[in-house]
């Protein structure tokens, strides 16, 4: 009798032990040891985060192509409430005249500049400068709240903790960038008003690995992982998965050093083919402030990911993947062929506002199919 209460101890605790594996294997790090009244609650909190930020840098993305991102050169960081008043409105512009971007505008510039038109300039920064100070406490309040409910596992701890140290930086930055185009020693291009391209493009990729993190811990609170462990040449999709997010944020911070440096256009100094790719010295110079150079890297880019895209939706086709992970397959693929078109548009036509602004805005709708397929096929604890 003793042998058999034995046996039965150790089959049921090898049972216990075996559910617990498949329960481990079967849920996600980011959600172990969460309630499902926790998993929801900061779920729907960390999609609101994401789409803060989407909406933050579609905000910035438009200022800038309204060339309206110095017209607010106040740096006070508590400042809260815009100019009441004809007097208010008219010592904020004869202040904005002060700085060397107003001073390097053309006459003809200038004479379009009026008090109405800089109201209009004005208002779009402080919309986008509100909206991140907004954005930052939508953050931290919930935050600190679920930290101290313990609601947030080890691993989430470090995600948010890293999330937040983004945010705090990503302030600081848009002042170091803003201060580099009222200043003409630090300008671009030194004869034309604009921030530099390595500032730009910093405040920039800060904002996609936020939306990234959000969102790929967001997707995590509802979505039931599924294993992909057994589909054949998994692991090569999770690869071009990740290949074609980092070649996205590569891209994205090259489309910031086009615009900095006013290298939008269809042909490389005038011919199809560039001649003076690295024509400055030291040579890596050329891969940042060469506007030929830095055009054409951007160009190609777009065709490698493109084609990336392409091979990664076809090899992705064949596998046995969950529905949901095709469905994000399909949407990248969507995206792309978006994205090329957009990115042809818009150097054909010249570089019209509207269509830089949609190119721009349709890379963080391709990078969201992107985190969602690669959450979907990511390998589970084991």
């Amino acid at each position: 009798m003793a042998f058999l209460r034995q046996t039965a101890k150790s089959a049921s605790k090898a049972v216990y032990q075996t559910a617990n594996e498949i329960k481990r294997r079967m849920s996600d790090v980011a959600t172990l040891d969460m309630s499902p009244k926790a998993r929801k609650y900061v779920g729907y909190w960390l999609l609101a985060c994401s789409a803060g930020v989407y909406v933050a840098v579609g905000a910035g993305g438009l200022t800038r192509l309204q060339e309206s991102a110095m017209k607010m050169t106040d740096r006070h960081p508590f400042r809260w409430l815009p100019p009441f008043g004809q007097k208010a409105w008219e010592e904020e512009f004869e202040n904005y005249k002060k700085f060397d971007e107003y001073m390097l505008l053309t006459p003809e510039d200038r004479g379009e500049l009026t008090l109405e038109m800089f109201k209009f300039k004005w208002s779009l920064v402080y919309c986008h400068r509100m909206g991140g100070r907004s954005l930052f406490f939508l953050f931290m309040g919930p935050c600190i709240y679920f930290w101290k409910k313990g609601y947030f596992n080890s691993v989430l701890k470090k995600r948010m903790l890293f999330a937040g140290l983004l945010m705090a930086a990503q302030i600081p930055i848009g002042w170091w960038m803003l201060n580099s185009g009222l200043h003409r020693e630090l300008m671009a291009n030194k004869e034309k008003p604009g921030v530099s391209q390595y500032r730009m493009a910093t405040h920039l990729v800060v904002p996609f690995m936020m939306y990234g993190v959000f969102l790929y811990s967001g997707l995590s609170m509802f979505l039931k992982p599924q294993d992909h462990s057994n589909v054949a040449k998994i692991g090569q999709l999770r690869f071009l998965g990740k290949g074609l997010i980092a070649m996205l944020l590569v891209g994205s911070g090259m489309g910031c050093f086009l615009t900095a440096l006013d290298a939008a256009e269809p042909e490389y100094a005038r011919k199809w083919l560039p001649d003076d790719l690295f024509v400055m010295v030291p040579k890596w110079k050329n891969i940042f402030e060469n506007p030929v150079t830095v055009q054409f890297i951007h160009r190609y880019l777009g065709y490698i990911s493109f084609a990336v895209i392409n091979a990664t939706y076809f090899i992705g086709r064949r596998m046995h993947l969950h529905p949901r992970a095709m469905t994000a397959l399909k949407g990248m693929m969507a995206l792309g062929y978006a994205q090329l078109v957009l990115g042809v548009s818009t150097l054909y036509f010249r570089d019209p506002a509207i269509l830089a602004w949609l190119h721009q805005n349709f890379s963080i709708i391709l990078f969201t199919f992107l985190i969602w397929l690669v959450h979907e096929i990511r390998r589970l604890p084991k």
